[in-house]
């Protein structure tokens, strides 16, 4: 049983790294090409997945009234700490 928890742990630690390591490159690549103007369907992809980890933080920020008004996506830098914060839990 304890196996079964341990790779449980090691799977769960490899989906948020790999989720970190799209949010890592979607972040390069957004200041690089405007992502509207990508149509690379990988690119699509890691937005569209990524997407789902950011817009809960995105959605909260925005209903507390925070980070309103800055050039810098918080909400972004946020969700990469909450992933990382939990890898370091697991």
């Amino acid at each position: 049983m304890i196996q079964f928890f341990e790779l449980l742990s090691t799977v769960v630690t490899g989906f948020i790294v790999l989720i970190m390591l799209m949010m890592a490159t979607r972040s390069i690549l957004s200041m690089l090409y405007p992502e509207e103007e990508i149509e690379n369907p990988i690119f699509r992809f890691m937005v569209n997945l990524t997407e789902v980890f950011i817009t809960p933080v995105r959605f909260t920020f925005s209903k507390l009234g925070w980070f309103q008004n800055t050039p810098l996506d918080v909400s972004f830098l946020a969700t990469f700490v909450i992933l990382s914060v939990i890898t370091l839990i697991i």
